[in-house]
């Protein structure tokens, strides 16, 4: 996937541009299109295309998006929490003792 993409950029020109401002306004107006998706196919059309988007960027930027992944992933990994019964959204627990368990994605070791 990740070598397919590449080479899409490759085809259009597009390996050089590493404008956060562009990269970020596809994906405002990708969210926006899925905000106003009506079918189930247009809201996975949105986010597979926020995705490209984000892998472009992260590629464009000089970084290889399998390793800023993997790092993230492993960040995200190590933190513990549970689903809030309100809010049904996952929350961190935030004490010490478990912000001292928390990984942090180290980019840096993900340059090209």
């Amino acid at each position: 996937m990740l070598n397919r993409l590449k080479q899409w950029r490759k085809e259009r020109g597009l390996f050089l541009q590493s404008d956060k401002t562009k990269h970020f306004g596809y994906i405002c107006e990708e969210v926006s299109e899925g905000l106003r998706a009506e079918s189930e196919h247009d809201v996975i059309d949105a986010y597979a295309d926020i995705v490209v988007f984000a892998i472009n960027a992260i590629e464009q930027h000089g970084y290889d998006a399998e390793l800023v992944m993997s790092e993230t992933i492993k960040e995200i990994e190590s933190r513990k929490g549970e689903i809030n019964p309100i809010t049904k959204k996952f929350e961190k627990y935030k004490d010490e003792y478990h912000k001292s368990l928390w990984d942090k994605a180290d980019y840096s070791k993900c340059n090209r």
